[in-house]
């Protein structure tokens, strides 16, 4: 969902027409006709040429009522969002009747971040994907690894009584009651361990859990038989096991026993990268 700024805004207030849209990457628009709606938008390429998206057309819009919604201020980029006397659309399609109580509304995160949703009586909408209102809240990465003020992982869930969504809307496939975030992309519930919402197997799932204590750009976890990471850079969305290691001044690498692994754990074992190369470490699936 589109942040609006009001620095950016006075910015393109004064940029010429065709520098904006390089700058917003995406335009969209609802072009209005006496006879129809369509919604249309376009990326802009590295080159600067406008490659056009299929375009959709409104159904059924009361032209006479008919007009573009904004989240915050009035975007030069667009707005996905329109609404008439009937129904409020996204990209062009309906998805609310409620008009009356449609509206757009901020959530303060755990994280001081700002949730940015849309909202009628019944649902609120992420990305024009409807989720059930009652009972709704945010839940983030309980104790997530930073990347300066940036943390690492899933940018959190909408858990509700009886599902768990994406930000983007979508649901996932887990059980609500018992999900939790265990970090960097990792979750679990009553079923399984998950990494970017695909369960895992090559897993003891009994006995799987995060090590909070240590890690530096990265979560570590462990079961009875394993060690694993997650969460570095490139390796944002796996499951890794460290298979065997080799400590600063060893001459072998060393077996990875999760019984003794995290025990006096020098600066270099706790980030992958700094010894990846004497690394035997297999992703997990």
């Amino acid at each position: 969902m589109a942040r609006y700024f009001f620095a950016l805004l006075c910015a393109l207030a004064i940029i010429p027409a065709a520098v904006q849209a390089q700058m917003c990457g995406m335009a969209s628009k609802y072009n209005i006709t006496d006879h129809d709606v369509v919604f249309s938008s376009s990326h802009a390429s590295a080159t600067d040429a406008q490659i056009p998206n299929p375009d959709v057309q409104v159904e059924n819009p009361n032209l006479a009522s008919f007009k573009v919604i904004y989240e915050g201020a009035t975007d030069p980029c667009g707005s996905p969002y329109a609404e008439d006397k009937n129904h409020v659309y996204y990209l062009g399609r309906t998805i609310t009747d409620d008009v009356a109580h449609f509206k757009f509304s901020t959530l303060k995160r755990k994280s001081g971040e700002n949730f940015f949703y849309a909202e009628d009586n019944t649902h609120i909408y992420l990305l024009g994907n409807p989720i059930p209102k009652d009972g709704f809240e945010v839940i983030e990465d309980p104790d997530p690894i930073m990347i300066g003020k940036t943390p690492v992982g899933h940018r959190g869930y909408v858990k509700t009584p009886t599902g768990i969504y994406d930000m983007d809307g979508k649901k996932v496939d887990a059980d609500a009651q018992s999900f939790e975030i265990l970090g960097c992309n990792v979750t679990r519930d009553k079923n399984a361990v998950y990494v970017d919402n695909k369960a895992v197997h090559q897993i003891d799932f009994p006995s799987f859990e995060r090590v909070t204590s240590v890690g530096k750009e990265m979560c570590y976890f462990k079961d009875a038989k394993s060690v694993y990471w997650s969460g570095s850079r490139g390796f944002a969305n796996r499951l890794i096991r460290v298979d065997k290691f080799r400590t600063k001044n060893a001459t072998a690498p060393t077996i990875a026993d999760p019984a003794t692994y995290f025990n006096d754990m020098d600066d270099d074992r706790k980030n992958p990268f700094m010894y990846l190369k004497t690394w035997n470490s297999t992703p997990v699936d």
